[in-house]
């Protein structure tokens, strides 16, 4: 996140502010999150779990969750089949994670189909910056923020910094102007270009 004014909140409150929406809302409605399939939704069965809260989970998200599973990581969570659907899963949880694009179908679905509350809620760093369409949003990210990474610099030091993927002009620009040499080495892929990197090696 290459913006200096943009600082994210103790991870530990927001989890604890997740927990207790999900705890709180769930008892007498049922709480929908929308997420990505593989990472941030693992991360939220976690923090779920941690309340004694099994969700229900998209199919997509399930074949990660097993994934995750046969390393080790135990996940607790429901998924479709056996003759139950997704929509009685989450009826029965009170919570349930499906992919970002699939949240406004599931929750128009849930509220057909029952007659309690569906709270819609999204965890994502980008809820620093806009507003979603949906009942609570929290600002969960596993990136750093900008005062992070400027911290991890100072830290060790770097010559040349070149940052990469969206936001890498401005996030270069940033640290510019900290008194960085910072380019932006951003690529179609998103990674570095054997130019460039030929380029910073000969330095």
């Amino acid at each position: 996140y290459p913006y200096p004014d943009v600082k994210f909140d103790d991870r530990s409150e927001v989890i604890d502010a997740i927990q207790y929406y999900v705890k709180n809302k769930s008892s007498n409605g049922i709480v929908l999150f929308g997420a990505y399939s593989l990472g941030k939704a693992q991360e939220l069965v976690k923090i779920i779990n941690q309340v004694d809260i099994v969700p229900a989970v998209g199919s997509k998200i399930s074949k990660f969750n097993r994934v995750y599973g046969s390393f080790g990581i135990d996940l607790k969570y429901e998924t479709e089949g056996e003759g139950k659907s997704f929509e009685e899963l989450v009826a029965q949880s009170g919570v349930g994670i499906v992919e970002n694009q699939m949240l406004a179908e599931a929750a128009s679905k849930m509220a057909a189909m029952s007659n309690r509350r569906v709270f819609t809620a999204v965890a994502t760093g980008f809820a620093k910056f806009f507003k979603f369409n949906t009942s609570v949003q929290f600002p969960l990210s596993d990136h750093a923020d900008f005062s992070q990474a400027l911290e991890y610099l100072q830290r060790t030091e770097p010559k040349i910094v070149y940052a990469i993927g969206k936001g890498s002009e401005r996030m270069a620009k940033s640290l510019s102007g900290k008194g960085y040499e910072a380019h932006s080495a951003n690529s179609s892929y998103g990674f570095f270009s054997m130019e460039t990197l030929k380029a910073s090696l000969e330095r």
